[in-house]
């Protein structure tokens, strides 16, 4: 079972390389460990921006567009497209040194996410969950194929490629106005036909990552993880490892893998927040690595095994160096608090938070769906020990997120039986 392990970090750490509220970041690509490219709008104006980095985010140049872009990707050292809004796409030819609008996809619509196989083939996916391919590098978009899926700001989509024939593309409206429709669409032929997978009921996805033709996880609203041995046919009880939705996730070998999410600017539940889990064991367990960041955490890209980057919507980009470190020795954050315990858990409905050389200033309890069922302010008066009663609640999975006085977040999951 994936559980949500201590308020700790794993020795490994993310670093931020670039944090400014004036930018919601999208989507992230690097070329290698330190050339790379983040993309997604400037707050207020209308238009886009791409950053690009020589030096692992030591330094940044910007670029600006007419829209907000949604997905980037680089084909090889040179060529590289950027798009996203009205379905307009942008290409460099010169690594990112100058960015022109190459075509159109549909005008009008909106896209969320893209995949190029190589230099000529390529496939996007629309708001409303149309899949357009390429055969020319993107001069030129033709239909293949209408999933049930639909999408949203900021790139609620992402595509997936097993080998150059094998691929997935993760879709869902979840959490946004208007949209619902959910799908992971799988193709085995290069993308010459695709199928709409069979996924839970109850299961809104955003990302999936597969290992190899059988095995892959995917995750979504809700703080959700299923998890597949048949290529996607069947998939496993979601389970909720935490309230928030979940952006993204990737494996850098066969047991570690990070998770990034939370909820972000265009959320219509709660306060936004980001959130990264990291596992070192297939997935069978997810630790938090950190939860402090003001919003949402949307796509990540790994160039190398030891080296990724994570964006988000408050302007941030984070970089994880050892990333496929075995160490599981576990070092406290500063900004986490470790002496928070909560018991007995799992509990009857009634249980106890004791702190130990903290103050919480707020309590929120919230069922899987994101929503607080129970708030707790204590403004100057603030606690270390109190009693918290949820014997009137149903009985299930419940998420506890504690602030205390030097503003210090913790995440606790709560079982109630």
């Amino acid at each position: 079972m994936m559980i949500i392990g201590m308020s700790k970090v794993c020795e490994a750490q993310w670093q931020t390389v670039l944090d400014s509220s004036n930018y919601r970041f999208s989507n992230v690509y690097f070329i290698n460990n330190d050339t790379g490219f983040v993309c997604g709008e400037k707050i207020g104006q209308p238009w886009s921006v791409i950053a690009r980095t020589l030096d692992g985010g030591q330094t940044w140049s910007f670029s600006s567009g007419i829209i907000s872009f949604m997905s980037i990707q680089f084909v090889n050292d040179s060529i590289g497209f950027a798009g996203g809004q009205d379905g307009y796409i942008y290409k460099t030819t010169n690594m990112g040194a100058t960015w022109n609008l190459y075509s159109t996809i549909s005008p009008m619509n909106d896209h969320s996410a893209f995949y190029f196989i190589n230099s000529l083939i390529g496939f996007t996916t629309s708001f409303s969950g149309i899949l357009y391919k390429t055969i020319d590098g993107g001069l030129s978009w033709t239909y293949a194929f209408s999933s049930t899926g639909e999408s949203y700001f900021p790139g609620t989509a992402k595509f997936f490629f097993v080998n150059t024939q094998i691929g997935y593309v993760s879709q869902s409206g979840q959490g946004q106005q208007g949209f619902n429709g959910k799908s992971i669409s799988k193709t085995i032929d290069a993308g010459a036909n695709w199928i709409d997978l069979p996924i839970p009921s109850n299961y809104n996805p955003y990302s999936c990552f597969f290992f190899d033709s059988l095995s892959g996880f995917s995750v979504g609203a809700h703080g959700k993880v299923t998890k597949t041995n048949d290529g996607g046919l069947t998939w496993t009880t979601p389970d909720s490892i935490c309230p928030f939705p979940l952006y993204d996730i990737v494996f850098v070998n066969d047991s570690i893998g990070y998770i990034t999410g939370g909820y972000n600017d265009y959320e219509y539940f709660g306060s936004n927040n980001g959130i990264i889990f990291k596992t070192i064991d297939r997935g069978n367990t997810w630790q938090i690595m950190d939860s402090t960041y003001s919003n949402g955490l949307t796509k990540m890209h790994f160039p190398s095994p030891s080296v990724g980057y994570a964006v988000g919507m408050g302007g941030v980009v984070l970089k994880l160096t050892d990333a496929n470190s075995p160490y599981t020795k576990i070092t406290q954050l500063t900004n986490f608090i470790s002496s928070i315990t909560l018991y007995p858990n799992p509990t009857k409905g009634i249980f106890k938070i004791e702190g130990k050389a903290v103050k919480l200033t707020s309590i929120k309890i919230m069922n899987v769906m994101g929503e607080v069922i129970k708030n707790y302010e204590f403004g100057i008066k603030n606690v270390c020990n109190t009693t918290i009663d949820m014997s009137n609640e149903s009985k299930g999975i419940y998420f506890m997120q504690t602030i205390d006085e030097q503003k210090n977040v913790t995440n606790k999951k709560i079982i109630v039986q």
